[in-house]
């Protein structure tokens, strides 16, 4: 369920729930088959049946009417405001709603009409704008086995409507559940045949989907003045994501393994705003396998390799010339420095060398100049100090 439709859904109910309190805080005076009853007070209502209603006292409008079945409120349940209809449906012998239940406007609109199960929503539910054009259709079914005792259900489909009455958005569930009036789920979701369904905002084109048994094959996202703003696409078990910036470069590529309950990453992909690769990430069925950064100037920057015990990292200048070349072993938390790392000067040639024990601490070093003269070569102790290495 998107964010959107949890907000519409999640108001509606609030405003079902509160149209009851401002009805009950006025004073009524109520009857059945025209004696006197206070709903307030049982020993009015005991082993009455009939129909309840009541009338506000000082404005002499109704305030609502409901069902007494020997002095138990079942069956028809409606409230009024202002005299008008706002809220019309049934309640069972426990008090819970029960069937179609319906909330409206002031002006008599129909707001949302919501089927029931013993308090608990189930089955095709609608809401509507102020305009009386439909809004949204979502689907609720039971979790778990159809003869669950349980009254635990969750939403499992839904269309969503612009005010203007373009498609918003819309859920598939694993068939078709969704249909009333013009609109159903089973084109949309491709369940008769592959579907391509364009999604709109308030004011223009906002995603284009490729749907078939209610699985998204394709999803392309645009920027308000109709740019490609970023791509899904699924084929042969891969999924390849896509972003692109305002200006139609792509940014950033992500590919994964489709597992179906799952994906597992193979690649990751950032790209500089002019269309430059910048850095790339690759994935194996055991983690991480290589990282690489680019100059813009398309030169490497840096790469790692990661073996099963330790990582080799190697960084360049922008001349394409080596830099800095090592090993670190996989400690418990962090990487750890092992055996010998090597640094470059721009020319290539060798500047440092630094030695680590199976610790990771250095404990030796040696600086040469360009032209490979050894100009130091100490020997490094834990406590930080040095002296010539002894050969």
């Amino acid at each position: 369920m998107n964010i959107v439709g949890f907000i519409s859904s999640a108001l509606l109910g609030v405003l079902a729930l509160a149209l009851a309190p401002t009805t009950f805080a006025r004073l009524v005076d109520c009857e059945v088959n025209g004696k006197s009853v206070d709903p307030n007070n049982g020993g009015t209502t005991n082993g009455v049946t009939g129909l309840m209603r009541c009338i506000e006292r000082d404005s002499r409008l109704i305030a609502r009417e409901q069902a007494l079945v020997n002095g138990t409120y079942i069956g028809v349940s409606r409230f009024y405001e202002n005299g008008k209809l706002v809220r019309d449906g049934s309640v069972n012998a426990k008090g819970n709603r029960e069937g179609s239940n319906r909330t409206y406007s002031q002006s008599g609109i129909l707001l949302t009409d919501q089927m029931y199960l013993n308090g608990t929503t189930i089955g095709l539910q609608k809401s509507f704008y102020e305009s009386g054009s439909l809004r949204r259709l979502y689907f609720y079914e039971k979790r778990g086995a159809e003869t669950s005792a349980s009254n635990d259900t969750h939403e499992t489909a839904f269309i969503e409507l612009t005010p203007m009455g373009k498609l918003k958005d819309f859920k598939c569930a694993s068939k078709s559940v969704i249909t009333f009036e013009r609109y159903s789920d089973n084109q949309l979701c491709g369940f008769s045949q592959m579907a391509t369904v364009e999604l709109y905002s308030d004011s223009s084109l906002e995603e284009r989907r490729t749907v078939q048994n209610g699985r998204f094959l394709s999803r392309d996202w645009f920027w308000p003045d109709g740019k490609l703003s970023g791509q899904f696409l699924r084929a042969n078990n891969k999924v390849t994501e896509r972003r692109f910036n305002r200006a139609g470069v792509k940014t950033s590529e992500q590919v994964s393994l489709d597992k179906g309950e799952g994906r597992i990453r193979e690649l990751e992909q950032l790209f500089h705003a002019s269309g430059t690769l910048i850095s790339e990430k690759q994935w194996d069925t055991n983690g991480i396998k290589n990282e690489s950064t680019w100059y813009l100037n398309g030169q490497l920057k840096s790469k790692q390799e990661h073996l099963v015990t330790s990582v080799v990292k190697k960084e360049y200048f922008d001349n394409g010339k080596l830099a800095f070349e090592g090993n670190y072993g996989r400690g418990n938390r962090f990487l750890q420095a092992m055996n010998e790392h090597r640094y470059f000067y721009e020319s290539g040639k060798l500047r440092l060398e630094i030695f680590y024990d199976t610790n990771g601490k250095p404990t030796r070093e040696r600086d040469y100049n360009e032209d490979g003269t050894v100009v130091r070569d100490d020997a490094v102790f834990e406590d930080g100090s040095r002296k010539q290495f002894a050969k």
